[in-house]
């Protein structure tokens, strides 16, 4: 009997991303002590499940699936924009707004067709754009993790394209997806070796901000979906002893290989991450339903968390460890409303899929963004 591919924990998968992705952002950005009591212990908890790549191989993994299961290439983009832009338009004018409440907007020598420009880029497809008047305002970038947003875009265009080129609605295509995952291998090694967080120069920011150095991992989460059902046989139920295995792995590579486990995993290691996100995603299967009863507030949390915590270090919270807990209640209740008033009723417009919703990251940004990134780690 063939394993039912819609049982799974990745709502949960991504709900522990997510709050990955906020506490690495939260522990660095409010300059709080990762070495020492609770703090240091969140921090080497999430040390090695880095949010941005577990985001896209779960969404190559559920995006794929949805392409498949879906009746036109209509319904798959009117499926991908109901997933990403009524709750990110919503979003973009909350943290605007609380911009201007907070009466660090308007100022001299900013017009209004000024932010009406950076609105338009935060809500349309070049979410990393951010203007020189913002710099002044908590890290200086409102929302930086929304670069991953642009990738995502980017993956969902690629996708239909990659299904055509190898003729993959027809046929398994396993050999001609492996090659294109080798071969994109080069432009992520390239830009990790370009030293992006240290020399980041515009066309290495603008590399990191297309799907080039990204679209490997995403292809993992393709050939994962496409061999679900033997994937299923050695590593679901499995779970305790994959993730074990990795952990180790990790420990040891970064020790004595010096090989990155954060947005810069290696390969290798990647692919050790991606068999520990399939493995708990297929180990007590129902435990997400379970906990969260269909509730997907993981998009909120990730969409809001940054601009809660700019706001924070706008009104002076920074090196307090309470300023954790006010980010994590902050974006809980945002994502909370989010999920009701938002994505929750477009969801139901959806046609097609896993009958879960994909998120999109996103996707990341939770350790080193990509070269677009500042001194703040985040896009500029």
């Amino acid at each position: 009997m063939k394993a039912p591919i819609k049982t799974n924990n990745f709502d949960l998968i991504r709900l522990l991303a997510a709050v990955q992705v906020v506490a690495h952002h939260a522990i660095d950005h409010l300059g709080l002590d990762r070495h020492s009591g609770l703090v240091g212990l969140i921090a080497q908890l999430i040390r090695f499940f880095p949010g941005v790549p577990i985001f896209f191989f779960v969404s190559g993994f559920l995006i794929s699936k949805s392409y498949e299961s879906s009746p036109s290439v209509l319904d798959y983009a009117r499926n991908r924009v109901l997933r990403i832009y009524p709750a990110l338009v919503i979003c973009t004018l909350v943290s605007v707004g609380a911009v201007f409440a907070l009466d660090y907007l308007p100022r001299a020598g900013v017009s209004l067709r000024d932010v009406a420009v950076w609105m338009l880029a935060q809500m349309t497809v070049v979410q990393f754009y951010n203007p020189d008047f913002m710099r002044a305002f908590g890290v200086g970038v409102l929302n930086g993790s929304l670069w991953t947003i642009t990738v995502e875009l980017q993956f969902y265009l690629v996708t239909p394209l990659v299904y055509a080129l190898f003729g993959l609605r027809h046929r398994r295509g396993t050999l001609p997806l492996l090659l294109l995952s080798l071969a994109l291998l080069a432009p992520n090694l390239a830009y990790w070796h370009a030293d992006p967080e240290n020399h980041p120069g515009m066309a290495l920011k603008l590399l990191g901000v297309t799907f080039l150095p990204w679209y490997y991992m995403f292809l993992v989460g393709v050939l994962a979906q496409r061999h679900f059902h033997w994937l299923h046989q050695w590593l679901s139920g499995r779970a305790i002893y994959v993730c074990a295995s990795y952990v180790v792995a990790s420990l040891l590579a970064t020790r004595y290989l010096g090989w990155g486990a954060s947005n810069d995993i290696h390969p290798a290691l990647y692919v050790l991450l991606a068999a520990c996100v399939f493995s708990l995603a297929y180990t007590w299967p129902t435990l997400a339903d379970r906990l969260l009863h269909r509730q997907d507030i993981s998009y909120g949390i990730y969409i809001y968390h940054m601009p809660c915590i700019n706001v924070l270090l706008y009104v002076g919270l920074k090196s307090q460890p309470i300023s954790l807990a006010f980010t994590f209640a902050a974006t809980l209740l945002m994502a909370l409303l989010s999920w009701i008033a938002i994505e929750r009723p477009c969801l139901l417009l959806k046609r097609g899929g896993l009958g879960h919703s994909p998120l999109p990251i996103g996707p990341l940004a939770g350790q080193a963004a990509p070269a677009a990134v500042t001194a703040t780690g985040e896009p500029p």
